[in-house]
């Protein structure tokens, strides 16, 4: 009989252990693979809902100010001093920020993101940025900015296109003529 301090694991015990472990692993990694992409759609839900609302808000101040919503006007904004901060309608929607506007119904990039930079706050687009790729060192940018005549990438037409920068899959279309908010994600 041995009655000597035990020193350490047996082999059979470590290798037990590291079966244990591998088998958590499988089971358990699978589970939190896919948060990510999970993150990046809620993301991009989450800004499109904030754009439908910025949309409504912007159409219930009209009716409020103006007691109807006219189909081509301009939203004042706070400040009465400049017209930087005014929006352009059309067809009651918000098309552009009054300094960037296109010819009524079509828009151009700096329209699609001058509107939101005005009625989304925090701003997911960079001022001055029609697209991202290659100039987003610091980070700062969400989205890359286009324009959609018909489905067709073109530099003027009545859908913008904002494409999230991380992931291309995942886009937002908004339509100045009928105000529509359409996201494009892949299915998780």
């Amino acid at each position: 009989m041995y009655i000597g301090k035990r020193q350490g694991f047996t082999l059979v015990e470590l290798v037990v252990v590291i079966i244990i472990l591998g088998v958590l692993a499988v089971v358990a990694a699978p589970k939190f693979i896919g948060l990510s992409e999970d993150a990046i759609a809620a993301t991009n839900t989450g800004t499109a809902g904030a754009m439908r609302s910025a949309i409504q808000l912007t159409r219930s101040k009209l009716m409020v100010e103006q007691g109807h919503i006219p189909d081509v006007g301009i939203v004042r904004g706070p400040d009465d001093s400049t017209t930087n901060d005014d929006i352009g309608l059309y067809k009651g929607y918000p098309e552009c920020a009054v300094t960037s506007c296109g010819i009524n119904g079509i828009t151009r990039w700096t329209g699609c993101v001058g509107v939101f930079a005005l009625i989304m706050e925090p701003n997911p687009f960079p001022v001055g940025a029609n697209t991202c790729s290659g100039n987003n060192s610091n980070g700062d940018c969400r989205y890359s900015v286009a324009i959609e005549d018909n489905g067709v990438l073109n530099a003027t037409g009545s859908t913008c296109l904002f494409t999230l920068e991380d992931d291309s899959r995942f886009q937002i279309r908004y339509n100045i003529a009928d105000g529509s908010v359409i996201t494009t994600e892949p299915s998780l």
